[in-house]
Formats: structure tokens, C-alpha cells, sequence
């Protein structure tokens, strides 16, 4: 069974630990080293990964709600500068 590190806000992504999850039960049909594999499973479970995640998904989520009352593109916010 795959046991996940803590999160300390035990709020983590669904899509990162099905990510993590599918990982682990295709381990055996991979052909990478235990280094390599190792790398991606501490990957997939670290804090700044799911708060980049968390992030991400709030900067979408008001760019859509931001996009539903705005009909011109000026007016759409900006993400990056």
C-alpha cells in the first residue's frame, strides 16, 4: 500500500496523489533506476509542489470568475509580468 509523507495541512492535491499513486503500482513495468524513481515519488509529496499546485488552481479558478464579467481583454487580470 502506498503510504503518502505528511502534508502538514493534510490538504493534499487529488491529482498529485493519483499521480503519486500510479507511480507506485507501475514501479515494476518502469525502466528507471531506484535514484530516478525516488526523485519523482519525493517530488509528487513535497509541501512546495501541492502549495504551487493549490496556488495554481486559485489564480485559474478567479481568472475564470474574473473572465465571466469582463468582455474586453484589457480588462482580464494578468498572471504573469
Amino acid at each position: 500500500m502506498l503510504e503518502l509523507m505528511a502534508v502538514p495541512n493534510g490538504d493534499w492535491d487529488p491529482a498529485l496523489a493519483t499521480l503519486l499513486s500510479s507511480l507506485e503500482e507501475s514501479k515494476s513495468a518502469l525502466s528507471t533506476s531506484d535514484e530516478e524513481f525516488g526523485f519523482l515519488s519525493t517530488l509528487l509529496q513535497s509541501k512546495e509542489l501541492h502549495a504551487l499546485v493549490k496556488v495554481c488552481h486559485r489564480r485559474i479558478l478567479y481568472w475564470i470568475l474574473a473572465g465571466l464579467n469582463s468582455c474586453t481583454w484589457p480588462n482580464r487580470p494578468v498572471f504573469f509580468n
